[in-house]
């Protein structure tokens, strides 16, 4: 199948694919390049990715998420064009987005590792105030801006409420069990807590290297550090959700360095609560 006619843009490469769609590099009329992304109308649901992209805008919360240049949501094809944060190599023909997924190992239990959970904290809870739960929380999700500072994007994708057909994501790992098993109380608060969620696990993946539960497992899962996506699993939403029920206390590895990383850590802990209700209610509580 020869790439999707997308009026106004001419698509010149593909950068990846996901759960979702798929993510060309395109140009644009008047020249300029970015990055687009074309949907699939099964693993998709576009009328809740537009409400949830105009409560950004009305709520002049875009310094959060990557900047959206335009969208054809109402179309088929749904489409949504991006400034291009990517690395194009020395070939022209590879095109590498400049995502934490990419970057992982500089992240992990390094130097930028507080700094950077702490910045991701704030762009989530800029998100949250414009009353918008990412629910699709992973490291290819999360862009790293001009000033290495974090973007979202891919809000209100994935295991979202109205998706037909939702694939496999490695955003699966750093759902709740609640999310696995009921995405359609995203409608409500719920998606908040989610993110909550999500959050604790990245935060205790990179300052530990591993998962807080069921590591073994999700190290299997998940793709490596430089590789977007993996396509030869099934969404098994249950198992992974009782995978996670197995071990209710997470366990550190190590003691903390100081009185700081202790504090730090207790927040941790509450985001990664399996019990919905003993986490922080968003991301401006955490």
């Amino acid at each position: 199948m020869g790439s999707p006619q997308i009026q106004g843009y001419k698509i010149e490469a593909e950068i990846g694919s996901g759960a979702a769609g798929i993510v060309y590099l395109a140009s644009r009329d008047n020249g300029s390049h970015c990055a687009l992304k074309v949907f699939s109308s099964m693993s998709s649901n576009p009328g809740l990715m537009l409400d949830r992209i105009g409560r950004v805008f009305r709520a002049e919360a875009q310094g959060a998420i990557v900047p959206i240049i335009s969208h054809g949501l109402e179309t088929r094809p749904a489409w949504v064009s991006m400034e291009l944060l990517a690395d194009r190599g020395e070939d022209r023909e590879t095109v590498t987005a400049r995502t934490l997924q990419a970057s992982l190992t500089q992240y992990l239990q390094s130097d930028l590792t507080w700094p950077f959970l702490q910045n991701l904290a704030l762009a989530l809870a800029k998100l949250h105030s414009a009353n918008v739960a990412h629910g699709n929380l992973k490291p290819g999700n999360i862009f790293l801006g001009q000033d290495g500072l974090p973007l979202l994007a891919d809000f209100a994708s994935g295991l979202m409420p109205g998706v037909h057909r939702p694939n496999y994501s490695d955003a699966l790992l750093y759902a709740p069990p609640e999310q696995l098993r009921s995405p359609d109380g995203y409608q409500g608060e719920d998606g908040y807590r989610w993110d909550v969620y999500a959050f604790g696990v990245l935060a205790y993946r990179l300052l530990t290297g591993v998962f807080p539960r069921a590591d073994k497992l999700f190290q299997w899962l998940c793709p490596s550090p430089g590789e977007n996506q993996r396509f030869d699993i099934d969404a098994d939403h249950e198992g992974i959700a009782a995978g996670l029920e197995q071990q209710n206390k997470v366990l550190w590895v190590h003691e903390a360095a100081n009185e700081k990383e202790e504090v730090f850590r207790k927040v941790i802990d509450s985001c990664l609560e399996l019990d919905p209700w003993r986490r922080p209610f968003n991301m401006r509580e955490v």
